[in-house]
């Protein structure tokens, strides 16, 4: 009787061990709140390729994140970049209304994240989420494909909604409110390579706004208000 019995849990045992075990699949946060940011207008960027629309850049950063003194993003939390949000040509703040992610230069297209190659160089450009972890394992970034941001105003406080798909096919939504500072980059001087020079402008911005974990307060009251670099 013990023998059976010891038999039976062996081939048990032997089944159990057989099954498909699943992959560990690592879940972000998908509805961050951003509680710093800011908006640059770097006006008609693109008017040398026929395109008349202004641009303006927004970066968000959720509550634990800010940069170091080498200009690294530290902490764990998200960091929201958009790099071309399209306004008409008469617009230097956003208007409101409901932007688009899609590769179309019209007002309210916010254009796609992707790898650029130039000149055998790969550059990342467009919109993007970078996830900053506990493990550093699961920091990663990934670019945003589709979706929409919403844009409302309320007094000198700016409401932004997301609702994004990203490149590996997962959603994220996510908000801000606050009051946005916008700052006119036409004077910023990007250098001679100025595609893919914007995300390191605006790291070092992040840096003087928000570095040592400088206080929502120390940012400018008005939206409407530009500083010029």
């Amino acid at each position: 009787m013990s023998r059976l019995l010891i038999y039976t849990l062996a081939v048990l045992f032997l089944f159990s061990s057989c099954e498909k075990k699943e992959p560990l699949v690592y879940v972000y946060e998908t509805d961050p709140v951003y509680t710093r940011g800011y908006a640059d207008f770097w006006g008609n960027y693109y008017g040398e390729y026929g395109i008349s629309e202004n641009v303006l850049s927004l970066s968000l950063l959720t509550k634990e994140l800010s940069v170091d003194s080498t200009s690294n993003l530290v902490g764990i939390g998200q960091y929201l970049y958009l790099e071309d949000i399209f306004v008409a040509a008469s617009d230097t703040l956003l208007p409101e209304g409901t932007y688009t992610v899609s590769k179309n230069s019209a007002p309210f297209n916010i254009a796609p994240g992707e790898i650029l190659e130039i000149d055998g160089q790969k550059l990342e450009v467009g919109a993007f989420v970078y996830f900053l972890e506990k493990n550093p394992m699961f920091t990663i970034m990934k670019y945003i494909q589709e979706g929409t941001m919403k844009v409302a105003y309320s007094g000198n406080n700016t409401r932004l909604d997301f609702d994004f798909t990203l490149d590996d096919k997962t959603t994220i939504k996510g908000r801000f409110e606050g009051q946005l500072p916008y700052f006119d980059a036409r004077y910023f001087n990007l250098g001679d390579a100025a595609v893919g020079s914007r995300y390191s402008a605006s790291v070092k911005t992040i840096m003087a706004l928000f570095g040592n974990n400088t206080p929502i307060s120390r940012l400018p009251a008005k939206r409407s208000s530009f500083v010029r670099f």
